[in-house]
């Protein structure tokens, strides 16, 4: 059964109680599912952020239902405010570290893309790439920050 407090991440929760169990999930060739793209980057943006912002406040629920994978968003987020604030203060060496490790995961990310299938809209991967990052890690830390409060609010 679905967390009702979950309108969002309750399949992670789900899934994640039915492997604690002792249940196994399995995939059937047989199962037809359909996928709900988003029309334009900013719905996008905005589903990335609140999924990101369930994540956060899913932590007070059941936070053993995410892997570390969930919160790199979160993690690039908090690496963007940490170097700003070193640099700013005379220390920009941890920026330019990250700063170029991103660059050179994404462009690396983008030539695969493109080489395995050569579009002129590839060229906009690095701008999407970071965008959704940033929605989703911001959604993430926001979600935190609420959940104590939501969580207060729902037990009474």
């Amino acid at each position: 059964k679905y967390n009702e407090l979950l309108p969002r991440s309750e399949d992670n929760d789900m899934t994640y109680r039915i492997r604690k169990a002792g249940f196994k999930l399995c995939y059937s060739p047989d199962i037809v599912f359909y996928q709900h793209t988003r029309s334009s980057l900013t719905k996008m943006l905005k589903q990335k952020y609140l999924n990101g912002y369930w994540i956060g406040k899913t932590m007070g629920v059941s936070p053993k239902c995410f892997s570390l994978f969930h919160f790199v968003p979160f993690a690039f987020v908090l690496a963007i405010a940490l170097t700003s604030f070193l640099t700013a203060f005379g220390f920009p060496l941890l920026g330019l570290l990250m700063w170029s490790a991103y660059f050179f995961l994404i462009l690396g990310i983008t030539v695969i893309e493109t080489l395995k299938k050569p579009l002129k809209t590839n060229l906009l991967l690095p701008v999407i790439f970071f965008l959704l990052h940033i929605s989703y890690g911001v959604g993430t830390l926001l979600g935190l920050i609420v959940m104590p409060f939501w969580i207060l609010k729902v037990k009474e």
